[in-house]
């Protein structure tokens, strides 16, 4: 039985800490970590959300939905957030290994064993697409979030899956309805439930009490063929994390080239200088009604 009063498998590294109106501090070198760390594919694209956090006071406590392994948590920021929850215990057990939380809890996003009011700040990570029933767990964090608590969430636009390179090729010669059908088809692979435009995301978290403060689209055109293409490259790097539990198997060796990953990562970058929407959208969202 938890501490808190609830059951469930959860993790304590650290004591919950409450400091008020503390901000959650960001690590200078998250480039180069994340370069280290993670597939090519996955760091480039996380590192664009990394640039997007920068700057911004997170006021503790902070709560991750959806923290996963742990891997941006840690690398991000240079303290550990206060709670990240996540439905798989394995990957929790990897998070709580990681150092990234004071607390991590294995639970579904739309049952957090905390009491109302009990976070300042939350945050999302390209994980709400993967939510089937995506209303409740919104009503969730909008409970666990303090009155004009803040909600950061990055997801995909409508035009995620029309940027992958076979999408692109398909519309380029005309094939339209065959386009549609791999759309169809990739967003069913990698179980995207909620493709949106800005509006209708905007709609959505407007109908959970949230008013939208902030949002952007990233990750142009380019970009996303990119990512596309490097999510091939990064086969190895799956079987690696499903059997040894870490992206990358023999990190030392992955030092050795990570400078030149790192290069082709800022080129890959310099594609959001250009015009056009984005395929991944950046929200920040405030608790608009309690």
């Amino acid at each position: 039985m938890d501490p808190s009063g609830f059951p469930g498998d959860t993790y304590r590294s650290f004591q919950f800490v409450t400091a008020s109106m503390a901000i959650i501090e960001y690590n200078s070198d998250f480039e180069k970590r994340y370069v280290e760390l993670a597939p090519a594919a996955l760091a480039f694209e996380r590192l664009l959300e990394c640039q997007l956090y920068l700057g911004r006071k997170l006021e503790k406590p902070v709560l991750d939905v959806g923290c996963g392994d742990g891997l941006f948590a840690k690398i991000l920021f240079k303290e550990p957030v206060d709670l990240g929850i996540d439905p798989d215990p394995s990957e929790i057990a990897l998070a709580a290994a990681s150092g990234a939380y004071h607390e991590v809890i294995t639970c579904f996003g739309d049952a957090v064993p905390k009491a109302d009011s009990s976070f300042s700040t939350a945050f999302s990570n390209s994980v709400l697409e993967h939510i089937e029933n995506i209303e409740p767990v919104l009503s969730e964090v909008h409970r666990l979030l303090k009155p004009h608590g803040i909600f950061i969430v990055t997801i995909p636009t409508d035009l995620f899956e029309r940027y992958s390179l076979i999408a692109r090729i398909l519309f380029g010669l005309g094939w339209t309805r065959i386009g549609e059908r791999y759309c169809r088809l990739y967003n069913r692979f990698w179980k995207h439930f909620h493709y949106y435009d800005p509006d209708g995301w905007k709609q959505l978290f407007g109908s959970a009490g949230f008013t939208v403060l902030e949002q952007s689209t990233y990750a142009q055109k380019n970009v996303c063929t990119a990512h596309d293409v490097l999510t091939l490259c990064a086969l190895p790097s799956l079987v690696s994390k499903r059997l040894f539990k870490r992206w990358i198997l023999f990190p030392h060796l992955r030092r050795l080239w990570a400078p030149l990953i790192g290069r082709m990562g800022r080129r890959i970058r310099l594609q959001e200088e250009g015009d056009g929407p984005g395929g991944l959208c950046f929200f920040v969202l405030e608790v608009s009604e309690k």
